[in-house]
């Protein structure tokens, strides 16, 4: 039967089970030409906010190159065929609507942005933040020097006194962070000025002056500072790249939304089509991907027992028999 004979109801069938989505070629920057810019508000409003451990540690399971490339292209398909879409067809994608569609380019907007330098910019933040940790070691190692010289010093103006080199050593304590080191030095500095004072009420001559102690609690605020500025660049890197998290863990609630609404969608009318990934598989479908390793490592089944009826395969002597 030629095509131009085939019945109506044939054709009408084939137009259903075939259509697809249309091969447009988009980019993050058409999407979001086409539904709108958004806010990162508008974004938050669908996976929560910027703190959301849940949604950032989505974010760490995949790159932003595969999802600026992945992600652009199923969102794109999502929104060619909601343009066109029947009223029926709007109805089972009731929430892949133009504010969605809208908040996940965005998001697919940002990630894109970043893509380009993504390499040179963790470089630059990997290398300020080792910077700043080797920075932190070697001012530690250098104020804990310090406070052991200020200690022995102070320790030696105690001359015999039991009590007084007591007190002297017992500010020397055991420390983690520069702020904590200052601490310690400013507390021995306080016990260095109790010191003074008592010497003087012996009428005892010592090297201890308001100066040197002065000193002391200048070198202290300094060690401070320095550490709370190496640990700002530290956190600042940790901040950067638990945003950039937040941002590829919301592309990735999208494109799971989109992946299961458009899948259920097909279920009910084949005339919808899936959205499938590539190279976003393994963090939208992982049950399909454990499902092929699965297969791949199930051993064979073991042959079926003869019919009733059907003659018995001797077995394979044995050189012993």
């Amino acid at each position: 039967m030629s095509e131009s004979k085939r019945p109506l109801s044939f054709v009408a069938q084939s137009l259903v089970t075939t259509h697809s989505v249309s091969p447009t070629a988009h980019t993050a920057q058409s999407l979001v030409a086409e539904h709108g810019a958004v806010t990162r508000a508008e974004v938050e409003a669908y996976v929560g906010a910027g703190g959301s451990t849940a949604v950032v540690e989505q974010g760490q399971r995949v790159s932003a190159a595969r999802l600026a490339d992945d992600g652009v292209r199923m969102i794109g398909e999502a929104s060619d065929f909601v343009r066109t879409a029947t009223p029926s067809q709007r109805t089972l994608l009731a929430v892949i609507d133009p504010r969605f569609l809208g908040a996940a380019s965005g998001a697919l907007f940002f990630i894109s942005e970043r893509k380009t330098n993504a390499s040179q910019r963790n470089i630059t933040v990997s290398a300020r933040k080792a910077g700043a940790k080797r920075s932190l070691v070697t001012l530690m190692a250098g104020g804990r020097a310090m406070r052991d010289a200020y200690a022995a010093n102070l320790v030696a103006a105690c001359g015999n006194d039991a009590s007084w080199r007591a007190r002297m050593s017992a500010t020397v304590v055991a420390v983690t962070s520069p702020e904590e080191l200052a601490d310690s030095i400013k507390a021995m500095a306080a016990e260095g000025r109790a010191l003074r004072r008592h010497l003087a009420e012996q009428k005892r001559e010592s090297f201890l002056t308001e100066d040197y102690l002065d000193g002391m609690g200048a070198y202290a605020d300094g060690l401070r500072g320095e550490g709370s500025a190496a640990n700002g660049v530290v956190d600042a890197a940790a901040a950067a790249r638990g945003d950039l998290g937040w941002w590829q863990g919301a592309c990735v609630w999208f494109l799971s939304t989109v992946v299961s609404v458009f899948g259920r969608a097909n279920a009910a009318d084949a005339s919808v089509p899936r959205i499938t990934p590539r190279q976003l598989r393994a963090v939208l479908q992982p049950h399909k991907t454990r499902k092929k390793s699965a297969k791949k490592s199930e051993a064979k089944e073991p042959a079926a027992p003869p019919a009733d009826g059907a003659p018995d395969v001797p077995a394979k002597p044995t050189r012993d028999a």
